[in-house]
């Protein structure tokens, strides 16, 4: 998904609430806030890294570790997130812009539950590779990037 198109579910989360900012520069900050807590508390495959010359936010399972994702520059960019996450996203950056803190937490709340349910997926898959012997060599390519 493209950047341009999760401002545009942030915004349909957001009918008849406050409105998602048009200044860029927000958008982003909310973006850089709900990437950091998504690290804490999921375990994005696009983010797995055996690089320690990436800018590193946690350590993973195994040799792995959850790199700092790029932000996104213009509207044509393609999230750094798996595919998967980017309805949480969304939710995390209508929890931040949300008038009502009932609403706050709703949103909160369902992204929470994405990310739980998204990272009983990973770790079940991690688990599953690491099982087969194929941990290393299925999850990351010859320069220790994701090839998920």
């Amino acid at each position: 998904m493209t950047y341009g198109e999760l401002k545009d579910q942030t915004r349909m989360l957001l009918t008849s609430d406050n409105s998602l900012p048009q200044d860029d520069t927000k958008i982003k900050a909310s973006i850089r806030t709900a990437f950091t807590e998504m690290a804490d508390m999921a375990t994005p495959l696009k983010w797995l890294t055996m690089n320690k010359g990436e800018n590193i936010l946690r350590l993973a399972t195994g040799d792995f570790f959850i790199r700092k994702p790029d932000l996104p520059k213009v509207d044509t960019d393609v999230m750094d997130i798996d595919s998967e996450l980017v309805p949480a996203v969304a939710r995390m950056i209508a929890s931040y812009v949300a008038k009502e803190v009932s609403t706050k937490q709703y949103h909160r709340r369902l992204a929470e539950e994405l990310m739980k349910r998204y990272d009983a997926k990973t770790r079940a898959f991690m688990l599953r590779q690491e099982q087969l012997g194929e941990y290393d060599s299925v999850l990351v390519d010859a320069n220790g990037y994701p090839v998920c």
